[in-house]
Parts: C-alpha cells; structure tokens; sequence
C-alpha cells in the first residue's frame, strides 16, 4: 500500500525475484486491491496492489480497510494476508511524509480495526537522501573527500528519524508498527543490505503471527540467503520421523531456496543421486586432514575461486560424477534403522544441501544472473565447490562426534547443532566472492552440460 511513486515496483521485483512486469500488471491509479496478482516466475508470490491513500482522499483508505477485515475472517490459511507493507517515498526536499489516509490508516491498525496481521512501514529511495546529503556537504570545501561518504550517511540518517520515523511513531500513539528503510537502486552499496533487513523483519513477523505462512514467506523471498536457510532448518525440523526426513527433506529445501528452475534440475533424480553420494561419502570419513578453517564461508568463497581457476577456460566442463542407484539403495536400507550413522547421514543432508543453494545463490548475485534460469552447470560447479572446501571435513567431523554422543530422543538438539553450524558457514556478503573475479572465469552464457554418470560398483 503506498502513494504513487514510492517505488514499489522494484521493491517487490528485488525482495520477490519477479519481473517488472508483475507490479505494472495494473496502471498507475487504476490497481485493484481485489485481484490477485501472480508471477509465472515465483508461484509462491501473490500481491495485492492497493491505490494509495493521497492527500484529502478517503475513499481508497476505505476500500483497502474493508478489504483487510474480509481477509482477516477468511478461515484458510492461503485466503488470509500474512503481511501489509506501508510504503512511504523519503522525501529529500520539504513535504509532508504521513499524509491523512495514512494516519487513518495507522489509527486503525493501532485501534485494532485492522486485526493482528502485521504491518510494516517500508521508507524507500533512501539512496537518493544519501545522494541530497553528500550534494549539500560537497559545496562545503572544507571537507575532505574520503569523510563525504560517511558523513552523508550520518546526515541521512538524522534527516531520516526527523521527517519519516518520527512522524511515523507519532501516528502510532506509544504502540509498535515496525518500520525500515530500504535502496532498491543497484548503485547503492548497502541497497542488498536494506532489502535483506526488510525480508527478515517480514519473515520474524509471519511466523509469529502464522507459523506456517511465515515457512512460506521465507521460501518466496529472493533477497536474503539468511531467511532462506534459517527456513531449510525450519522446514526439516517439521519432519517427525527419520523415514520422513528422507522422504521429502531434498524436496523441501530445495523449495525454500525458490530459485528460477523451469526445467527442475535441483528437484530430478540425478541430483539427488549427487547429493545422496556426498553423504554416503561422508559417513565413511571419521576425521579431517586438518583441524584449521576459516569462518563465515571465506573457505568456501576461497575454494570456488580455486576451482574456477582449475578449469580450462570459461566454459570448460565441471565433471561432478554421478554414481547410478547403488547409493540410494543403500541409504534405503540403513535408513529404516532409528541409528546414529542415520542421524549423522541425515544431519550432513540438511546442512550440505543448504550450503550448496547457498552457494547457488551467491553465484547468481556475483554474476549478476538471478533472474536467469538455474543450469546444471552451474549446479555442478556449486557441488563442486563444496566437496572440495574444508568446511566439507569439518561438518562431517563435528557432526560424526555430535551423533556419536546424542540424545536419540532429543531431535530439537540435532536442529539446533545444525542451526549453529550453518551459521559458522554462512558467506555474509558478496565482497569476497567479487575479489575473486569470479565472472572473469565463468560463463553463464555458455551451452549448458549434461549430467556425468558412472556405473556402479
């Protein structure tokens, strides 16, 4: 909900990873909050584009009022909204920010007429206020080049609590409506960072208001790889049983990660195949060959710079084999078993798969390739990456001596270690990878490989 140009467009196409042309579905003034909007492109995204709430207007404010009662008594899950984001433009010249229809808005929301649905008040463009601030401090001569960028940012933020959240607070009488600001501007270096801040605050919001609208939130977003591995823990945890953790846990995780795969190449048989041999792999290992690794996925980053480099040139072949059946038979057999080797098994699963979407997922944020289709090849060049990084021999090594001495009655423990040690993983941004020179050395262009199988032993 918001006024017309606050830049609403290309927040939901940055947060949500669909195309321009969903949100210019309807034109300017002429949206209908009723309808639902779709993208082929994210099936779990479903928008409703209310008018804005424009000065000495009430009628829109009405409709979208109503519009929240009637959804809010909806008993499915899927017919209720699961969250509202309130976009107001940052002005960067005088003008009023929190207009009347939104202050009526607010009123309602903390009156409770709106219901418990969370509200977030987004305050966008922020870029072009650090832009305003950094023009007025470069006529002052006086100031050193290198300080003007800091000294923008802290003059944003000043005129940012003064004319928006101030306001905004004052609107909301002592309750709380979270807000943030957010850069949809490419140019900007911090405009992943606002984006990702309001893709978590969504996600905390959701779940605590619908647990499981609040999975799906986090499978929908395209903006923060944090929200999406924080619900591949989540969605694991929803397994009861070991069977049905096997079952579906590949499935599952791949969905959180929601990336633009029309040919389902990370859901076929052969990447399975893959995965289940990487673990097989790792149940055999008892201890590393070496006891030194960086933090925050810099060893990951450092091996798939490596890796790249071993290749012959960009579109040189990344030959990940893939071992027919015999493995899956096996993990079969000995997953029937309410056993520790499972326990373990199932544990590097969870934790592997999601530091290989992970690696995915910055892949296409370097190369500037998200909107683009997942190849196998670069699904092979994540796989790749991972089984040759130190962070593989750590997690086998720390999740071997974690099952080896488990409750076996305790899943939440297994869910928790798992948890903390994706965190020590975690790549935190894109600055390492983009040291690497990465797209310098891969081609996304290139003619997509095949699978590579072998027979089996």
């Amino acid at each position: 909900m918001s006024s017309t140009g606050v830049g609403k467009s290309s927040l939901i196409n940055q947060a949500f990873g669909v195309n321009q042309a969903l949100v210019e579905h309807n034109k300017r003034g002429q949206a209908d909050i009723n309808q639902e909007i779709f993208s082929q492109e994210n099936d779990m995204f479903v928008l409703h584009d209310s008018l804005g709430f424009e000065p000495g207007e009430k009628t829109n404010f009405q409709i979208a009022k109503d519009f929240i009662k009637e959804r809010n008594e909806m008993p499915q899950i899927k017919d209720k909204l699961h969250a509202i984001w309130l976009c107001f433009e940052i002005p960067t010249a005088g003008g009023r920010v929190i207009e009347t229809g939104t202050e009526d808005f607010l009123s309602a929301k903390v009156e409770g007429e709106l219901g418990d649905v969370p509200v977030i008040g987004v305050f966008t463009k922020y870029d072009k206020l650090v832009n305003s601030e950094m023009f007025s401090l470069a006529s002052n001569r006086q100031i050193a080049h290198s300080s003007l960028v800091n000294l923008a940012e802290e003059a944003a933020e000043h005129a940012l609590q003064n004319k928006c959240f101030g306001p905004f607070k004052e609107c909301l009488r002592g309750r709380d409506v979270p807000y943030v600001k957010v850069s949809t501007n490419p140019k900007y270096p911090d405009s992943k960072a606002t984006l990702e801040a309001l893709v978590s605050l969504t996600q905390d919001l959701v779940v605590g208001y619908i647990r499981d609208a609040g999975l799906v939130t986090g499978m929908a977003q395209r903006a923060s790889p944090d929200v999406s591995i924080k619900t591949s823990v989540e969605v694991g945890k929803r397994r009861k049983t070991l069977q049905q953790c096997l079952d579906v846990i590949h499935t599952d995780i791949v969905t959180v990660w929601n990336f633009n795969d029309p040919n389902k190449y990370l859901y076929c048989e052969a990447f399975r195949q893959m995965s289940y041999e990487i673990v097989d792999k790792s149940s055999k290992n008892t201890s590393p060959r070496g006891r030194t690794y960086l933090a925050s996925g810099l060893s990951i980053v450092g091996t798939l710079a490596g890796v790249l480099s071993a290749l012959a040139g960009p579109a040189a072949p990344i030959v990940v084999p893939i071992a027919a059946t015999v493995v899956v038979i096996v993990w079969l057999r000995e997953v029937y078993k309410e056993s520790r080797i499972t326990l373990q098994r199932l544990m590097t699963y969870i934790v592997q798969l999601t530091l290989i979407m992970q690696i995915i997922f910055w892949l296409q944020v370097v190369l500037e390739m998200e909107d683009r289709e997942i190849s196998r090849r670069i699904i092979k060049l994540a796989v790749k990456t991972y089984t040759q990084s130190p962070e593989k021999e750590k997690i086998e090594f720390e999740i071997k001596n974690f099952a080896d001495k488990a409750n076996m009655t305790d899943p939440d423990a297994a869910f928790n270690k798992i948890d903390a040690m994706l965190k020590e993983s975690r790549i935190n941004s894109r600055a390492g990878l983009e040291e690497q020179n990465l797209a310098t050395r891969f081609d996304p262009a290139a003619e997509d490989e095949q699978w590579d199988y072998l027979e089996a032993n």
